[in-house]
């Protein structure tokens, strides 16, 4: 499972970054409504978003659940 959240963590993350330099929008940008300022984000940025949680994912199981030792 630990090979599998870090693989995953690497192609969301080339996948953010292929999209972003696809495109023309930043990660993420402010917008203006009528009340507030809102922070508007691109697919980009949620699969930047979704690589980095992984990342943290298989890094706590790596510290707190170490693989056996053979």
């Amino acid at each position: 499972m630990r090979q599998a959240l870090h693989w995953l963590a690497v192609i969301w993350l080339l996948d953010a970054l292929v999209l972003w330099q696809s495109s023309n929008q930043p990660f993420f940008r402010v917008v203006m409504t009528a009340q507030r300022q809102q922070l508007s984000g691109s697919v980009a940025a949620f699969f930047l978003g979704v690589s980095l949680i992984c990342a943290l994912w298989s890094g706590w199981l790596h510290w707190h659940h170490p693989a056996p030792k053979a």
